[in-house]
């Protein structure tokens, strides 16, 4: 990625020699990473209607193309009975996870998806014979903070059933590229048909910062 940027960004013929600086061209590439992760999620997200008390897979990632490599889940235990006044509290750390997609719950060798509900439609929700919480129709609220978000899942319209665990997807955050150059060598790990696309946005960024500095 290091060459492909030399030869858009430098003179034709000057690929080999390094006029750019290894950490600069680092730091465009990471810049062009996030934003495409970003654009690619953006375009699979599906609106969901404000007035909706109960949101299910609220949005789509194509785990299998763009983003395969940065798709991943998890299983997680937490603790509780999963009833109203005692949910089944989970604790998940999101350091790493650039989103978090979704959660289904682990029941006796059975999945079953959680469905997402607003704070503020919990207790109507839970007492709403047709969208109600139950073992095999779980629901769930979610808190956080900076670094981590909790959820709280819900398995009955009173009293609960505990899953046995909780699995939840997520986009883990793209790596931060670095040149052996520059200190440990770290690796793009998008996949390699987007690396052209990445590669001449961050061109782009650098040719424009030049043209803005020689401008002022």
């Amino acid at each position: 990625m290091h060459l492909y940027f030399r030869e858009l960004a430098q003179q034709s013929g000057m690929q080999t020699v390094r006029a750019i600086l290894p950490e600069d061209i680092d730091v465009n590439l990471n810049i062009a990473i996030r934003d495409k992760v970003k654009s690619i999620i953006q375009g699979n997200v599906r609106n969901i209607d404000g007035n909706t008390k109960v949101a299910r897979d609220n949005s789509k990632y194509s785990q299998i193309n763009s983003l395969r490599s940065l798709y991943k889940s998890e299983d997680t235990n937490g603790a509780g009975a999963g009833s109203q006044t005692d949910p089944y509290v989970v604790n998940i750390g999101t350091s790493d996870k650039l989103l978090v997609t979704g959660f289904k719950s682990l029941y006796k060798g059975r999945i079953y998806d959680i469905r997402i509900v607003e704070l503020e439609e919990l207790g109507a929700t839970l007492n709403d014979f047709c969208n109600r919480a139950e073992f095999d129709a779980p629901l769930c609220t979610i808190t956080g903070d900076v670094n981590s978000i909790t959820l709280d899942v819900y398995t009955g319209p009173v009293n609960g059933v505990a899953p046995d665990s909780i699995r939840y997807s997520y986009i883990k955050t793209p790596n931060v590229v670095c040149h052996p150059d520059v200190g440990n060598q770290v690796d793009c790990d998008l996949i390699e048909y987007l690396h052209d696309d990445v590669v001449r946005a961050a061109v782009n960024m650098y040719l424009k910062a030049i043209v803005a500095t020689n401008a002022s």
